[in-house]
């Protein structure tokens, strides 16, 4: 059980809570009363031990509205707005169910995609590219050419055929 060093009934831990979060209509999102410095905003209570335990703002507005969400579970934003403390618009759900809400809502930011000789242990360049595509069609041995490179002959082969490796084309090969 949680409350306040301060407050010491359930009842006025809530007050405390629902005072910093701005209440509009029952659709609207009712956002936390300021942008928080992390992620999610938090608020704070102490235990019974003694210690502070801060924990996400929609964390409690679930917690004080439908009691402790199941054990395991995620509470997702319907709304997919990670400031928003509407009990209407946060959910128990799973981690699958709050990335496909984040994905639909656009809210997920995917990672940016590393490649080529961006690769911390890429053992090609861009120019090493260029010139395995220039040669391989010239070569009798693919495989010498592979190994000339350090690669795989697979990959050498993949490599020529422009379905691994994509990098813009030299400047004299788009003229």
């Amino acid at each position: 059980m949680l409350h306040d060093a301060h407050m010491h009934t359930d009842t006025e831990l809530e007050a405390r809570f629902w005072a910093k979060v701005i209440r509009k209509g029952k659709d609207e999102c009712w956002p936390w009363y300021k942008v928080p410095k992390a992620y999610y905003p938090s608020f704070a209570a102490r235990r019974e031990d003694g210690k502070h335990r801060a924990r996400p703002a929609h964390r409690w507005a679930y917690k004080f509205t439908y009691g402790e969400p199941p054990k395991g579970s995620y509470l997702c934003h319907r709304c997919g707005n990670r400031y928003c403390c509407n009990p209407a618009h946060i959910y128990a759900g799973t981690q699958k169910m709050n990335m496909e809400d984040a994905i639909r809502l656009g809210t997920f930011k995917f990672p940016p995609r590393v490649r080529g000789e961006a690769v911390h242990n890429a053992k090609l360049t861009d120019e090493k590219v260029r010139l395995i595509r220039a040669a391989y069609p010239l070569v009798f041995s693919k495989k010498a050419l592979a190994i000339a490179f350090g690669i795989h002959p697979e990959h050498c082969r993949r490599i020529a055929r422009g379905e691994s490796w994509l990098i813009p084309p030299c400047p004299k090969d788009v003229a």
